[in-house]
């Protein structure tokens, strides 16, 4: 059986790619597949592409490490990007959605670690005359990356609850 706490990790968090036509939904258990296409399918959601990560020990003991802010948003900077996710691009929306310049290094380095926690994953594009017969190095989100932003975003979520923005202005 779904519990009001899966629920909201299944369907509230889930996450949606720009388009829209793909959902990714987390099951803790095999029997929940069959209980969430239910929702789904009450919800009026199964137009999409369903992608279903399974990880049996979500709602247990295993959790995530946290990750620093930058690794947070170069992991959502490469799910905004998709298949167009490497370096200058990521560069580039990293900037357009913080406001701030961010150097090359301040780029990498957060990717490396992300590829060595198994958060990302990276292949050589081919080359292209356009880059002088240089090669891309294209990121993607792994399952474990899908599932960390779904994390952040559901702690994130739980954290802010009930704190007004507009509250917060006014002590200033």
């Amino acid at each position: 059986m779904i519990t009001p706490r899966s629920q909201h990790l299944l369907l509230l968090n889930t996450l949606n790619n720009t388009k829209g036509n793909h959902l990714y939904c987390v099951v803790d258990k095999e029997s929940s597949f069959k209980e969430l296409f239910f929702l789904l399918s009450r919800e009026k959601i199964l137009d999409k592409s369903l992608y279903f990560l399974y990880y049996p020990e979500i709602m247990g003991k295993t959790r995530m490490k946290f990750l620093s802010r930058p690794e947070e948003l170069v992991l959502l900077a490469v799910w905004r990007l998709k298949e167009n996710a490497y370096c200058v691009p990521i560069k580039k929306q990293l900037a357009q959605s913080t406001g701030h310049d961010w150097s090359f290094g301040a780029v990498y380095d957060p990717l490396d670690r992300l590829e060595k926690k198994g958060l990302l994953e990276s292949h050589l594009s081919d080359p292209t005359a356009k880059r002088g017969g240089k090669r891309k190095r294209i990121y993607k989100l792994t399952p474990s990356g899908i599932m960390a932003l779904i994390e952040i975003k559901t702690i994130t979520d739980e954290v802010w609850d009930g704190v007004p923005l507009k509250v917060l202005k006014e002590e200033l």
